[in-house]
């Protein structure tokens, strides 16, 4: 008889652990909310008669660094298309998109404008020293780093800070906290400090929704709308407390957010309550909506990604261009924005969602190197994006350690 594995949270970590354990285990998927698939949620809209599936949570992925999600994909038959992946920033009197020469001056007063021509600059030299720091630098987090360089304003408010608070979900104000050894790593892994050989986005076809259903397909037990509230870990078995009932397990995989995680189990380890208390997130609203007036006025400046600063509220908002990211068939341009400062009209307003997102900082980094310590302890396996850089890839590898940990090898 198969030993039984409850597996806590249906997000990509939980989805894939499920998926690879189900052949030597006798595996039950539990998810508190009504729907499956965590940051993987694809709206069903009817526009004009066009049927379009919008991703609003995950979206895009690459061919370099994201190789054990393609493997997945590639395993469930699910297809994927290439995609742009521009970047543009816009506030109260400048705008421009990255994505070439013409839209990098799509407001053409950039050409002579001081302040803009030594951002330039400053990309380049950032690009050609980032790779080098070592010493005592490595300790910095990303604020100090740029002040001891001497970045200027514009490289920093204008270029830098936004592209890390859009790539990680989070405000300006937050990556300055953020430890610039990982944020070098992960630009320069992703191919973020080259102007040229940059990775080649794309987009799971039909949306992300595609992988979650073939993964549940392939699932004998998935449990929707049932949060576990306690686990009760025993000597022999993992007693599954839900609302409606108590159930014995073999072990437990746990692949909701470390919060979530700390407050079902009964009884922590102190190990459990110090590394699991460390990692913190923020919560970013997300709204898909057809509003454009949140994009810069120029249409050469729209971009896949694009970065909205508004100088009176002091905010910043996140807009990805859902019809040039998915290639939807639809002339009613469609938005998702996270963190809308009051611009959207409610009555374009599709959908609201609320999404966690980690926050990196040096206590984090150190509770991820931890993990060995209490995954695999007392029954109880850890898996979440959350354990390396908080993606879909990282989803999917924090999984396969935890099959390997259970002794089960996927090819």
């Amino acid at each position: 008889m198969k030993k039984r594995i409850a597996v806590v949270g249906s997000g990509i970590s939980g989805l894939t652990a499920a998926y690879y354990l189900r052949r030597n285990y006798d595996v039950v998927l539990f998810e508190a909310e009504d729907r499956i698939g965590g940051h993987s949620h694809t709206h069903e809209l009817e526009i004009h008669d066009n049927r379009l599936n919008v991703d609003s949570g995950f979206i895009v992925f690459n061919d370099r660094t994201y190789p054990n999600f393609i493997k997945l994909l590639d395993s469930l038959d699910v297809q994927a298309t290439p995609t742009e992946m521009s970047f543009s920033v816009s506030g109260r009197d400048f705008e421009y998109n990255g994505h070439n020469l013409n839209t990098l001056f799509a407001d053409r007063k950039n050409i002579v404008r001081p302040a803009f021509l030594m951002m330039i600059k400053d990309i380049l030299r950032f690009n050609r020293e980032a790779r080098k720091i070592g010493g005592t630098d490595l300790l910095l987090d990303t604020g100090s780093y740029l002040k001891k360089y001497q970045y200027g304003e514009e490289f920093c408010n204008q270029y830098l800070l936004p592209m890390a608070a859009a790539i990680w979900s989070t405000g300006t104000n937050l990556i300055t906290e953020f430890p610039i050894s990982a944020l070098v790593s992960f630009f320069d892994h992703h191919g973020l400090l080259d102007l040229r050989n940059r990775p080649q986005w794309q987009v799971v076809k039909g949306g992300s929704v595609a992988y979650v259903r073939k993964i549940v397909a392939e699932l004998p037990d998935v449990r929707s709308s049932t949060p576990v509230i306690r686990l009760e870990r025993k000597e022999h078995s993992v007693q599954v407390v839900t609302p409606e009932t108590t159930e014995s397990f073999d072990y437990v995989v746990i692949a909701v957010h470390s919060p979530e995680a700390l407050e079902m189990l009964e009884d922590p380890s102190p190990e459990e309550q110090g590394i699991l208390s460390l990692m913190k997130f923020t919560s970013n609203e997300a709204k898909l909506h057809t509003d454009q007036r949140i994009m810069p006025r120029r249409p050469l400046a729209w971009a896949s990604w694009n970065y909205h600063l508004n100088w009176d509220s002091g905010q910043a908002a996140l807009t990805y261009f859902m019809n040039r990211l998915q290639h939807l068939p639809s002339e009613t341009p469609l938005f998702v924005t996270l963190n809308d400062s009051g611009v959207i009209d409610n009555d374009e307003v599709l959908a609201v969602m609320r999404y966690e997102h980690p926050f990196y900082d040096n206590y984090m980094l150190s509770a991820q190197k931890a993990w060995g310590q209490i995954s695999g302890k007392r029954r109880t396996y850890y898996a979440g994006a959350y354990w390396r850089n908080g993606f879909h890839e990282d989803g999917v590898v924090s999984a396969l350690r935890v099959c390997e940990q259970l002794g089960v090898e996927v090819c």
